[in-house]
């Protein structure tokens, strides 16, 4: 007869702060990360609006959309642990909190449009140029804060050409807010432009006459060097290597043509303020015009930095 008692005590004791209730949770909805106390009090629960006690912190870490259920009894305990002694102000949860924090749906749709945008501003495209930007696999949709948010991409480009691009996509609350979601997308990039292309094979040290080439659109986003848009990127400048028709006419192997020559003496000014001074120096290697090369100075050790104007002439760059 004194087991029954006492299971019955316990009973009541637990329906006393509501373990075990049928009864549904109280509801909470919030817009920040923390809870207080206020915010967990019951309907009908006496309280003084200054009272000091109702800012108190129970609960902090509430992600966008998270929901978090807390019974009698945690309830009394956050509130011990914030130093609130809830019998003092004849506090009694009878039933459990389920608090939610306030979210807004950022759509898998804009954070791809923003990795886009962030991409297609590193292009650099020409007039005529046209861009094909694809995420490899759409992402999740995400829950941000309630409010105003800002999307800030972040680009990385591919190791490699051709390679896939990398964009982190940050969610922010508030403009300079260091809190964010991350979201990491990969695209595939074609860049699709208007390109010479040489007719016929083309060997080494061989210039390239505008006759020679023929525009088409092609793709370029794996194409090593930049490629020639116009017949006026062939003047002064000679094939590196040979190569075959239907070749797009690059940097990649197409070179200035060398006005001076190693060994060759050229003349040079340096102009340091409105000082101009003019000397002969020898050139340490071959150079295009706009090119820059060392040269030295007669037999002197010295080298300077030229930039070659024209043939047998430059101007001081560097003076060591």
């Amino acid at each position: 007869m004194r087991r029954v008692s006492f299971i019955f005590v316990v009973f009541l004791a637990a329906a006393s702060m509501g373990v075990g209730a049928s009864v549904d949770p109280y509801a909470v909805e919030v817009a920040g990360s923390a809870v207080t106390v206020g915010e967990v009090l019951l309907p009908g629960m006496v309280c003084e609006a200054d009272d000091p006690d109702l800012g108190r912190v129970v609960v902090v870490g509430l992600r966008p959309g998270e929901r978090r259920v807390l019974t009698p009894a945690e309830v009394h305990l956050r509130l011990r642990e914030a130093g609130v002694e809830a019998a003092a102000h004849g506090w009694v949860w009878s039933r459990a909190v389920a608090i939610t924090r306030q979210s807004q749906v950022v759509s898998a749709e804009a954070l791809v449009a923003a990795g886009e945008a962030a991409i297609r501003g590193e292009l650099a495209l020409l007039p005529g140029d046209e861009a094909l930007v694809t995420p490899v696999m759409f992402p999740r949709a995400l829950l941000a804060p309630v409010g105003e948010i800002e999307l800030s991409a972040r680009v990385r480009r591919p190791a490699l050409r051709g390679g896939l691009w990398v964009v982190t996509v940050a969610v922010r609350p508030e403009e300079g807010s260091t809190a964010a979601i991350d979201c990491v997308i990969r695209y595939r990039v074609q860049v699709m432009a208007g390109v010479l292309v040489t007719c016929g094979s083309v060997g080494r040290h061989e210039t390239v006459e505008a006759n020679a080439v023929r525009k088409e659109r092609r793709e370029i986003t794996s194409l090593r060097g930049d490629a020639a848009r116009g017949p006026e990127e062939l003047a002064g400048r000679r094939a590196v290597r040979g190569v075959g028709p239907g070749t797009v006419v690059s940097t990649e192997w197409m070179e200035a043509i060398p006005a001076v020559r190693r060994g060759e003496s050229l003349a040079v000014v340096s102009r340091v303020g409105p000082v101009v001074a003019r000397t002969m120096v020898t050139a340490m290697a071959d150079g295009g015009v706009g090119e820059l090369i060392p040269a030295r100075v007669g037999r002197e050790k010295r080298e300077l930095l030229i930039r070659v104007t024209g043939p047998g002439q430059g101007e001081v760059i560097v003076s060591p």
